[in-house]
């Protein structure tokens, strides 16, 4: 979990443009769902375009110059291995949002 945590918080930063900014902010939200263990990571970013939405997850698929494309389809293997949901959206306001769920250990 933290592994995934990891890459998709990057990848939020990753993607906020070029130079300092004291606007750029990625929140990482927890809480306890019916579905087990919800995180949210939450960025005012771009977003990611439309037509790719549908694809981050995809092994080598990436916009990035010098991306392998490998880091969401991890991040997808390593939480469906765990019995969970990895989500990504665009919010309304901008900016993009990961909603990972995997069940609580009894």
């Amino acid at each position: 979990l933290g592994q995934v945590l990891l890459n998709v918080v990057l990848n939020a930063v990753q993607a906020f443009p070029s130079g300092p900014s004291t606007q750029n902010c990625v929140r990482v939200l927890g809480r306890v769902g019916s579905g087990g263990l919800v995180l949210c990571v939450e960025d005012n970013g771009p977003g990611i375009a439309p037509e790719h939405l549908e694809r981050v997850f995809e092994p080598f698929f990436t916009t990035k110059d010098d991306g392998t494309g490998l880091g969401l389809a991890i991040c997808r293997e390593l939480v469906t291995r765990a019995h969970g949901t990895i989500v990504a959206q665009n919010l309304p306001k901008g900016g993009s949002r990961f909603e990972i769920t995997v069940p609580i250990a009894k």
